[in-house]
């Protein structure tokens, strides 16, 4: 089994702060292993070992990537080995202490999430005895 990233609970308890103090209305899940944030049935953002994570879209992700990966900003979000999550990118910790930035990419990810359907939950699988 892959490793998955690990979870910075320190940073996540910042985070879930100015998620609360900047209004998002952001349901708090368990996922990979550790917090992670909803807006509108989808996962909007969460913290781990490199940065905040946030969901942007695939082409604002290669974007964001082409524009400041090279500054060391910004990375693909990969939760496991292997797991790149296209529509993801990570903030990486340096950037995510100045907070005007951090609250650009979470409106920009605010943004894009509630343009989309409110997400539907998966129906789950009966079990079945036997």
């Amino acid at each position: 089994m892959s490793k998955m990233m690990a979870y910075d609970p320190e940073l996540g308890e910042w985070l879930e702060q100015r998620l609360s103090e900047w209004g998002y209305p952001a349901e708090c899940k368990h996922m990979f292993g550790h917090q992670s944030w909803l807006l509108n049935g989808y996962m909007f953002t969460g913290a781990n070992e490199l940065g905040i994570f946030v969901h942007l879209g695939e082409d604002a992700v290669q974007t964001a990537l082409g524009d400041n990966a090279s500054a060391g900003d910004v990375a693909s979000f990969e939760p496991g080995p292997g797991m790149t999550m296209k529509d993801y990118l990570v903030v990486t910790k340096q950037v995510c202490s100045d907070e005007t930035t951090l609250r650009r990419w979470l409106a920009q990810s605010s943004d894009y999430l509630v343009s989309l359907p409110p997400k539907q939950p998966k129906k789950r699988k009966k079990k079945s005895a036997g």
